[in-house]
């Protein structure tokens, strides 16, 4: 899933947009990890990195 948030002034002026990918949070299950929270954040610099594998092996995306 992904969040999207914007930072803004005490002006009202945007400062930054910030996005982030975190895994879904409903595959918990009663008694093993309910009560555990957690998110799995995708860095920019991890996105370029599986992009450049991805071309340099020719890979598909889907």
């Amino acid at each position: 899933k992904w969040i999207y948030n914007t930072k803004t002034s005490p002006l009202s002026e945007i400062l930054k947009l910030k996005a982030r990918v975190f895994a879904r949070e409903n595959k918990q299950i009663e008694g093993l990890d309910y009560f555990d929270t957690f998110t799995s954040i995708l860095h920019y610099s991890r996105i370029c990195t599986i992009l450049a594998l991805v071309t340099q092996k020719q890979w598909y995306i889907r």
